[in-house]
């Protein structure tokens, strides 16, 4: 979400920003990162017993969101760009969620191709952190 928000700002043409950022989401999938997993969500949707998985799991796209918008007000002329950007980056994981809620499975696979899990979560965690942290250094340049 934050890189398609810095490609947003970056990008001086309105029409390349959508392919471009959406395009960034499978190339950075690729760079090993931690994907948390909420236990029998696939087959039993939400319950009690993965509810507070669930939450944390909220936590990451929550804080995106908040950020990406407290960042794109600071930079004003850009605001639409940057949500923009940050709109079709994030598309692919949220297209993932519907195909995976209307069991897809051939479009799941595709969707996930290349994508890079880190081995160990901290070190995943690790890399999103950087990513997080040199993407809001650009957008508050």
């Amino acid at each position: 979400m934050l890189t398609g928000a810095v490609i947003g700002k970056m990008v001086e043409k309105p029409e390349l920003i959508i392919p471009i950022t959406f395009l960034s989401h499978f190339v950075l999938d690729a760079i090993p990162h931690y994907d948390f997993k909420i236990k029998d969500y696939s087959k039993n949707g939400i319950t009690k017993k993965n509810i507070g998985e669930i939450l944390i799991v909220s936590i990451e796209p929550i804080s995106g969101i908040i950020l990406t918008v407290a960042l794109a007000y600071q930079n004003p002329n850009l605001f639409y760009p940057i949500m923009l950007g940050a709109t079709f980056a994030s598309s692919p994981d949220i297209l993932e969620f519907s195909i995976r809620k209307l069991k897809i499975k051939k479009l799941v696979a595709l969707l996930n191709k290349n994508h890079g899990h880190a081995k160990n979560k901290y070190f995943g965690i690790a890399i999103q952190i950087i990513f997080c942290i040199a993407s809001s250094i650009i957008l508050l340049a």
